[in-house]
């Protein structure tokens, strides 16, 4: 039996319609309230419907899924229904990164001064006492340097959980605030 999938593309401008894969559902962000919270605020206006919805498999790429990784809705979903049994799948575009920092922290510092620093910082204050960022080794089957993520249910679950999490912290945090 198939699962449930639903791929849903981001564009935040109306002339970005036309870039919109017809085998992914187009989503709407034009009037996202939260632009400084990019296509997390989609998500995580979604989640409760798609927690609620018959659903196996959601996820969100954005309008540019196709120009970054060369693959079309087709194929990633393809490649899902040909390796069953995942909690999430990853569509990286940006695996050169990986073959030249040991993560997204290391690549992150670079244009980012201290951005590893501040991230251990915020960890700490949310309980993770046990974490440097920057000695974390993540491959391209552990991170993706794009919104193009596909989950069940357990996997949103637990994604939606923590971003939440820091997401709220962040925002009663003075340092974090817009």
């Amino acid at each position: 039996m198939l699962p449930n999938i639903k791929i849903f593309q981001i564009y935040f401008k109306p002339e970005l319609i036309v870039h919109c894969d017809k085998h992914f559902i187009p989503l709407d962000n034009t009037s996202n309230p939260h632009p400084n919270l990019r296509e997390w605020y989609i998500w995580d206006r979604e989640y409760e419907s798609l927690m609620a919805s018959d659903l196996e498999y959601w996820g969100f790429v954005s309008w540019k899924f196709k120009e970054k990784t060369n693959l079309i809705g087709k194929q990633a979903i393809d490649f899902i229904l040909s390796s069953p049994g995942h909690d999430v799948y990853l569509f990286n575009p940006c695996i050169v990164n990986e073959a030249a920092f040991a993560n997204s922290w290391e690549q992150g510092d670079i244009h980012h001064p201290n951005i590893s620093e501040i991230g251990n910082s915020f960890l700490n204050k949310l309980g993770y006492q046990d974490v440097d960022v920057r000695s974390i080794m993540l491959d391209r089957n552990k991170t993706v340097f794009a919104n193009y993520v596909v989950g069940n249910r357990k996997f949103w679950t637990k994604f939606m959980e923590f971003s939440r999490k820091l997401f709220t912290e962040a925002d009663r945090d003075p340092v974090f605030k817009e």
